[in-house]
């Protein structure tokens, strides 16, 4: 009844499936970017910087010439865990179920104990999946079809991880962050006033990439999901902040002119991004895109905050008041904000809770294999 199809190598006529179910699949979602070739060959061909990282196989299932399903397993030499992902299914359970057992039969012939999904390669790619919402998606968000997580439920998966993200409401923010403020000034908070936020240059792109490079993995690699990326990797993945990110609102943290932590955050870009896909502009429009891009005042994202040690080894404090302080005063003007955390995470915790509520969820799946 069924038809699978592997490969192990890069081969451009097999992810062409990939991109046409994708795209089938997703265009109803609310600012999809379609996708193409070069969204797979910059991961999987022969000169990817991705290429010697990790071990990987491809698959699609086919049911009377039409592809029902796709994913790649992606794993490295000596793990027991794989990842899943790029993973997209018609709404079939039993072509679903499939994929599954094929997936599961080969990663069980290689020695794998365990999978998460979804899980493109890397959690620094693309991670867990959106619950079904009326919310509209934002930027960056893991979105998939309503159906996708029934299926995954259908099939047995185990809720691996939750997450939510946060609608802060900027008034009740504001007015706290203005007595924290006072507070942490009158209770001498250790680091508070020594910290030095400077926007991230963006003329000096390239050598403020490499901060963030070094930043990012060492704030980032205590989280359960962690895997390294090399800089080649890291630069492939970020290097389209350089016009994403406003330097309004991105920021490295200093103390005594070393970088402890970070701060990138953005303006919603989906519309301006939607209305230029797939076009090839020239010198004005690239300008116009870029001049789009910094006066949007959108839905603000808080994307990503980290701090490392300072230069004595010492634990930063104060840090996080800091660049909070900061961004409530520069997303007064925009429409929303929001933030991402962990379900069970302590910063969630520490929050008072009249400052927030719950716009979207996302969940991580898994399964042992033993």
């Amino acid at each position: 009844m069924f038809k699978l199809e592997t490969t192990e190598v890069w081969n451009a006529e097999f992810f062409s499936h990939f991109v046409n179910l994708k795209n089938e699949l997703h265009k109803n979602i609310k600012n999809f970017l379609s996708e193409d070739i070069e969204d797979y060959a910059k991961f999987f061909k022969e000169d990817s910087p991705f290429h010697k990282s990790f071990k990987w196989r491809g698959f699609l299932v086919y049911k009377n010439n039409q592809v029902m399903a796709k994913a790649v397993l992606c794993w490295k030499e000596g793990d027991t865990q794989g990842n899943l992902g790029f993973l997209d299914w018609r709404n079939d359970l039993d072509a679903a179920k499939f994929l599954r057992d094929e997936v599961f039969r080969f990663a069980r012939e290689i020695s794998l104990s365990s999978l998460k999904t979804p899980i493109d390669i890397n959690f620094f790619i693309n991670f867990r999946v959106r619950l079904p919402t009326k919310n509209g998606p934002l930027y960056g968000e893991p979105t998939y079809p309503d159906y996708y997580c029934k299926m995954f439920e259908d099939l047995e998966f185990d809720v691996v991880g939750k997450w939510d993200v946060f609608q802060i409401r900027k008034w009740n923010t504001i007015v706290n962050f203005r007595k924290q403020r006072k507070k942490n000034e009158s209770s001498g908070l250790k680091h508070f006033g020594e910290i030095k936020l400077r926007p991230i240059n963006i003329k000096e792109w390239d050598r403020e990439l490499e901060i963030l490079y070094r930043l990012f993995h060492e704030s980032y690699k205590v989280m359960a999901d962690f895997e390294p990326l090399t800089y080649p990797q890291f630069k492939l993945l970020f290097d389209k902040f350089k016009y994403i990110a406003n330097p309004l609102y991105s920021y490295i943290a200093e103390l005594d002119g070393h970088p402890v932590g970070f701060g990138i955050n953005y303006p919603d870009p989906q519309n301006v991004l939607k209305s230029i896909h797939g076009k090839k502009l020239g010198i004005f429009g690239k300008a116009l895109a870029l001049l789009r891009l910094r006066l949007n005042f959108g839905d603000f994202i808080i994307a990503h905050v980290g701090r490392i040690p300072g230069p004595n080894g010492e634990e930063i404090k104060g840090l996080q008041a800091k660049i909070s302080k900061r961004l409530t005063q520069r997303a007064f003007f925009m429409r929303r904000a929001f933030t991402i955390q962990k379900s069970d995470a302590l910063s969630k915790r520490a929050w008072d809770k009249e400052n927030y509520k719950t716009y979207a969820q996302y969940v991580l799946y898994g399964k042992n294999l033993k």
